[in-house]
């Protein structure tokens, strides 16, 4: 038996799905709207987090669930109320209103799902809660923190990322980024002051960024998409002198300065969209300088938000 759309709604603040149920589907369980406990069966073969938090249809999700349950169970396991595969290599599932001062995911997991821990924390908790990465860490799914509540302090090195992985996600005051790959609406919406890449990183897809920073560091070799730091568009309605109502759209790029080699992908990417440019060189006392620096460059953005 497999879940339907929502075939399980309802306003029961404990949800049991019926033995017999082998594979619930995305978008299953996102009207569960009081429900603070899921209690999973036994016969259960496939779940994913989307079944609570659908992101591909209209962001809508569960948001009560403080608790998941399963026993007896050939393919899945909980530990405080968190979702494993049963193995423990993959983090299936955070409950989104678990109160979690600091997301410890235990040595040996090597995956976390699509949506994981997406929206966790995303209250009144939101800048308390700090993530730590196992050492046995390779992959971050999908929209795996999206939106959560979560300050993470850096990424795993060899860790693959996976489209929107850390979209809306929090960070402190600089992200250090070693992986080869930013992909697509990676850290878009996240906050953050300051980011640096480093050589490992080779290319930087479209939209990975898209939010309010002060400086990125883009090595040399880097390809950066002609979109990699997407921009924020807004419109403002006046009248105008003639007495005519005039709505003018605006562009801003959430980053203040860009820092490189001259001629690099980067340096290109600056100038194409009027962002501030400094030559730094490759080497860690320049980049180190380079953010500890205090600057007010000029930003050109078509009317935008001045910083």
């Amino acid at each position: 038996m497999t879940t339907k759309e929502n075939i399980f709604a309802g306003f029961n603040r404990v949800t049991v799905i019926p033995e017999g149920v082998k594979r619930i589907l995305p978008g299953s369980l996102t009207k569960l709207w009081v429900t603070e406990t899921l209690v999973l069966p036994s016969t259960l073969e496939y779940f994913t987090a989307s079944a609570i938090i659908d992101l591909d249809r209209a962001h809508s999700y569960t948001y009560n669930i403080e608790e998941i349950k399963i026993e007896n169970n050939d393919h899945y396991q909980t530990i405080d109320g968190i979702l494993y595969t049963k193995d423990l290599k993959t983090l299936v599932c955070v409950p989104p209103k678990k109160k979690i001062e600091k997301l410890i995911i235990p040595e040996g997991v090597e995956e976390i799902g699509e949506c994981a821990c997406a929206c966790v924390n995303e209250g009144t908790m939101r800048y308390n809660c700090k993530c730590v990465f196992p050492s046995t860490i390779r992959k971050i799914s999908k929209n795996a923190f999206y939106n959560a509540g979560v300050k993470i302090d850096s990424i795993p090195k060899d860790v693959q990322l996976e489209e929107g992985c850390f979209c809306d996600c929090t960070w402190g005051k600089l992200l250090e980024i070693h992986n080869e790959i930013i992909p697509t609406n990676a850290f878009a919406n996240a906050q953050f002051i300051n980011v640096r890449l480093y050589d490992t990183v080779k290319e930087i897809k479209k939209h990975s960024f898209r939010a309010s920073m002060h400086k990125i560091y883009i090595p040399p070799n880097t390809i950066v998409d002609n979109e990699a730091i997407a921009p924020t568009r807004y419109t403002t309605s006046n009248w105008n002198d003639d007495g005519d109502f005039k709505e003018t759209e605006h562009i801003t790029f959430g980053v203040l300065e860009i820092g490189g080699q001259a001629g690099s992908s980067a340096h290109k990417f600056a100038l194409e969209n009027d962002i501030s440019f400094e030559e730094v060189e490759n080497t860690s006392e320049a980049i180190e300088a380079f953010f500890n620096k205090m600057s007010s460059p000029k930003v050109k953005n078509d009317g935008g938000f001045t910083f």
